[in-house]
């Protein structure tokens, strides 16, 4: 629909002939525009971010009530002003600089600087300033929006404070428990090497109970000194301080030394206990110690928890296309498998799912380093498991 204006109404009175003539002016778009000035008047009175209009002088023109609530100065009293009116002295640089770019028709954004209210307080506050021009495209001014950052930058502030604090507590913490960890070793090595010696009857003949009571000894010994290894690993991973040797390393041979020695555990609960390797090298560059320490966590916690069956080491290449190509090395057993509600808890630090069955069960530390330690070498452990049917780990290794 079209807006007309009218201009001009004339009766026209001859005789014979009576008539009014009337004239009208197409007014549409001065119309709209109208109302488009109004709908944008409407918006900058309700937003919530002062929003100031300024000559390119630095004189406030126009200021709506968040401006009024922001800097407590009413309308009235700062029309006409500077904007000077809420800079701090030695921020007074800053619009002489941000007006010069604007007379240039650049545009500042989220500025982030300091500003003063009425009472003289002052507030933390994120400024993007604007020109403004007219139908010609000449610029005639400054449009600029203030945003109170102070309970943000106060926010910001506090958690910097509690991170240095929390990087002070947890290196302290990380040296409390390597220089314990290593002074409760010594004595622990002592132990477990003299009931060595007298289990061995090197200083005579013992007691039957003397005998039991000395394994108990070595056994609580040796289950103490691999607790205090797991915590003294655990601080040099979340340090960074976990050394990393990579060399050309063949990952058969490395499943040919953690199977000997987890084999006869197997088989002493009468599982079977197999190996599966390529017949070609299976080649990559990584650290060899840390690779046999996460294969050795991984194989112990299947035999532990596996009544019957099997426990089977496998070791493979695998191509993934999203990944790249990788290697595996894969751990399966036929053990009791895990519930879907304690899967997403099992890489957590000390959860221990089933203290019950092995009391004796360690830090609950084992997967969680193994994972960090994956980490470190660019790899990550994968699992499926099914509740009664077993489960099967696999460690994955980039393959350069």
């Amino acid at each position: 629909m079209r807006a007309l204006e009218l201009v001009a109404l004339n009766r026209l009175d001859e005789p014979g002939m009576r008539a009014v003539l009337v004239s009208y002016r197409d007014v549409t778009e001065r119309v709209q525009s109208q109302e488009a000035r109004a709908r944008l008047a409407a918006i900058v009175e309700s937003s919530d971010d002062a929003i100031i209009g300024q000559t390119l002088e630095g004189v406030i023109t126009s200021w709506n009530r968040a401006a009024e609530r922001l800097y407590g100065y009413t309308a009235e009293e700062a029309i006409g002003n500077p904007i000077t009116l809420t800079v701090p002295p030695e921020r007074k640089g800053e619009i002489r600089n941000y007006l010069n770019r604007v007379r240039q028709g650049e545009r500042v954004d989220h500025l982030e600087t300091v500003r003063v209210r009425k009472d003289g307080s002052r507030l933390d506050v994120s400024i993007t300033v604007s020109p403004i021009r007219d139908e010609a495209g000449n610029i005639i001014g400054v449009s600029k929006s203030a945003r109170d950052i102070t309970e943000r930058r106060r926010f910001e502030a506090e958690l910097w404070r509690k991170n240095i604090e929390l990087e002070i507590a947890s290196r302290a913490n990380d040296t409390f428990l390597a220089s314990i960890s290593h002074e409760l070793r010594t004595p622990l090595n002592s132990i477990i090497g003299f009931t060595g010696t007298l289990l061995m009857k090197l200083p005579g003949e013992l007691t039957e109970a003397q005998d039991r009571q000395l394994q108990l000894i070595q056994v609580n010994a040796r289950h103490l000194l691999s607790l205090i290894n797991d915590l003294l690993n655990l601080a040099k991973v979340r340090s960074g301080k976990a050394e990393v040797q990579v060399e050309p390393v063949d990952l058969r041979e490395i499943v040919q030394e953690v199977a000997p020695i987890l084999r006869p555990s197997a088989e002493a609960k009468g599982l079977r206990f197999e190996v599966s390797l390529p017949p070609q090298p299976l080649r990559i560059q990584t650290d060899r110690r840390s690779v046999f320490q996460i294969l050795m966590n991984l194989t112990t916690n299947a035999v532990k928890f596996t009544a019957s069956g099997l426990i089977r080491i496998e070791a493979e290449r695998v191509e993934r296309t999203s990944r790249g190509p990788e290697v595996g090395l894969r751990v399966v057993d036929t053990g009791r498998g895990i519930a879907a509600a304690d899967q997403k808890r099992l890489f957590r630090a000390f959860e221990q799912l089933h203290p019950e069955l092995d009391p004796g069960a360690g830090s609950g530390l084992g997967l969680h380093l193994s994972q960090r330690m994956a980490g470190l070498l660019g790899g990550r452990i994968e699992f499926q498991s099914e509740l009664g049917k077993g489960s099967t780990f696999t460690l994955f290794l980039p393959e350069p």
